[in-house]
């Protein structure tokens, strides 16, 4: 893949959305890139995660743990898979299986801590990322509890005793 091309992966991807074209090139050049088969695993349920996959190409069937079926969520080109891998130690509560032919970027969380201590820009940049998502996810807590207190408001009654 091209410079461009990666660039352009890495674009489409929310959590690298206002990110500056410096930040993406270095981005773009400390990733690897990885072509997955049909049925490959990049990502297995139970194992320790150190890096991220940016689906460039393809779709990848994401199998939570907690579903315990065949039954996974398919996710195509823009979608990062492990992303908090990319962070900080974890590990990966759902396997992800390649979907035909699929390209990704491989950005390994060693790799990426390195570049944002070179380039204070490109940290502050996650930040920002990290910072408007815990907003957004904060403004849905408050509203989920407006809902649970609107219903408490209701007349509760307990339950009938077992006796």
């Amino acid at each position: 893949m091209s410079i461009d091309e990666l660039i352009l992966a890495l674009l489409s991807a929310p959590i690298f959305t206002g990110l500056e074209p410096p930040q993406l090139k270095s981005l773009a050049l400390l990733a690897e890139t990885v072509a997955c088969d049909d049925g490959e695993d990049l990502i297995r349920d139970g194992e320790l995660g150190d890096a991220a996959f940016v689906v460039a190409s393809g779709s990848v069937a994401v199998h939570p743990a907690e579903i315990g079926d065949d039954s996974g969520i398919v996710l195509g080109a823009g979608t990062v898979v492990g992303e908090l891998a990319m962070f900080v130690d974890t590990t990966h509560s759902a396997t992800v299986t390649a979907i035909g032919e699929v390209h990704t970027l491989r950005i390994e969380r060693s790799a990426l801590l390195e570049a944002m201590a070179a380039d204070p820009v490109l940290a502050e940049g996650f930040v920002e990322v990290m910072r408007r998502r815990l907003d957004g996810l904060a403004v849905r807590l408050r509203e989920t509890d407006q809902r649970l207190d609107l219903d408490s408001d209701r007349s509760w009654q307990p339950a009938a005793s077992l006796h």
